[in-house]
């Protein structure tokens, strides 16, 4: 595949399937995930569970792909999203405030879909946001 075509699935994956992993027709039937603080990768059943938790505490939830580069079979992705916290978030409930969360990707292609899909978005600044967190006292 062209670097143009990993770059056009990792922008539809982030912006329009983001939440979905269960509808995206561009993974591997064995599809791994790896999520920053979470021990070994998912399969893809585990992911969908994951991004449930995250669909019900930010139904509203829209994503962008702020910039994608591509080296071989792997394109990086940085990406904004952007959402309201209208359910419970691991135990914490909701809050009704907007947040933007931030975060970098890294699709990795087997065959022309995602066969690896790594993620670390912002969670500190996520739980600072809502308020779970106290914010550090200016210096």
């Amino acid at each position: 595949m062209k670097a143009e075509e990993y770059k056009e699935i990792t922008r539809r994956f982030i912006e329009d399937y983001h939440m979905s992993f269960a509808h995206f027709p561009d993974f591997t039937a064995n599809s791994l995930f790896h999520l920053a603080g979470v021990p070994g990768p998912m399969d893809l059943a585990a992911t969908q569970q994951m991004s449930q938790v995250y669909a019900t505490a930010f139904p509203d939830m829209s994503a962008r792909a702020e910039e994608i580069l591509v080296e071989g079979n792997k394109a990086v992705c940085r990406w904004t999203a952007t959402a309201t916290h209208l359910g419970d978030l691991m135990g914490i409930p909701a809050t009704g405030k907007k947040v933007t969360l931030t975060g970098i990707c890294i699709e990795r292609f087997e065959g022309g879909k995602i066969a690896e899909h790594w993620v670390n978005m912002d969670q500190f600044g996520l739980l600072v946001q809502l308020g779970a967190i106290p914010v550090p006292a200016a210096a």
